[in-house]
């Protein structure tokens, strides 16, 4: 007998795949010229609509070195703003990170809504 209530798949969507995001950071690569030869930083704004997993969410980005805090704005809105720690100037390296980084906030109801660099 299968149950329908359960399900074997995640609905969170992969961020890992060619997508619109990608394609944003491609784009925002191509505007800079010269691309950084230095070790850079990744700053982010995440928005959030749910404040327990936000709040799990900010404290994980944390544990994994990642400089950041975690404020409440307005009804049912919560905001995570945070700053990688230096990462090598590598295009396929730098859209990994961010990739990886969007793709951890869908799976705590956060949404990447605000990213970029400086040397």
């Amino acid at each position: 007998m299968k149950f329908s209530f359960f399900k074997t798949k995640s609905n969170v969507p992969k961020f890992s795949e060619t997508t619109k995001f990608e394609e944003n950071i491609l784009k925002y690569f191509e505007q800079i010229d010269p691309f950084p030869s230095s070790p850079v930083t990744i700053h982010y704004v995440f928005t959030c609509t749910h404040g327990r997993t936000g709040v799990n969410f900010a404290a994980k980005l944390a544990e994994e070195g990642d400089e950041g805090s975690y404020s409440h704005h307005g009804n049912e809105k919560y905001i995570i703003t945070g700053r990688s720690g230096n990462i090598k100037p590598d295009k396929l390296l730098l859209k990994q990170y961010l990739l990886n980084l969007a793709e951890k906030g869908a799976r705590n109801n956060c949404v990447l809504s605000e990213w970029f660099f400086k040397t």
